[in-house]
Parts: C-alpha cells; structure tokens; sequence
C-alpha cells in the first residue's frame, strides 16, 4: 500500500531486491552466504555481530518474488511483473499506479 501511496497517478515504481534462488544448488549457496557467511565477516571487519546477524534475520523473513509481485497487484498497483537477475540472487520488480 506504501508503494501505491506515494506513487502519483501514472507514476511508475521499480524495486530491486535481494531473493532466493530457485536452482536447489544456487539455494545452498544463498543460504551458506547470508547466513553463515556474511554475519562472520561482517563480525570480522566491524566487530559487531548483532547488525550483520540482523541483516541475515530478516532475509529470511521476506517476500517470496512472487508474493511481492502479488501484493502490489492487491495493493492496487497495475502491470506488476518482475525480471530474475543474477540466476535469481537478486530480483527487479515493475508495477505502475493507474491513472485514477
């Protein structure tokens, strides 16, 4: 709905983000970076694991592509779509706000 909001009338929305690979042997290279990985490296460079072990938490608490894509249709947003990038590590999504 934040996206709809602050999108004027014909306004047109892109979204680059981080997602889960669909391939099972990309998934475990997903899952060994961002959670076992980055937090460690993160420790070693800033010394504070907590921010970095954040990081990590809430990777695993977002939208599959194909959720974030549904909601912004239920949102109200019109010709949502997304583009899988990077063998799907990252994700480009698209949607527009209708001309009310």
């Amino acid at each position: 709905r934040e996206f709809r909001r602050v999108l004027r009338p014909g306004g047109r929305l892109m979204v680059l983000d981080f997602s889960t690979p669909t391939l099972k042997p990309l998934r475990a290279v997903h899952v060994t970076f961002y959670f076992t990985l980055m937090p460690r490296v993160g420790w070693a460079v800033a010394w504070h694991n907590d921010a970095h072990r954040y990081t990590s938490d809430s990777i695993r608490t977002w939208l599959s592509r194909d959720e974030l894509s549904a909601a912004m249709t239920e949102a109200g947003l019109v010709d949502a779509r997304y583009v899988s990038l990077s063998t799907g590590f990252a994700t480009v999504h698209f949607a527009s706000r209708a001309t009310d």
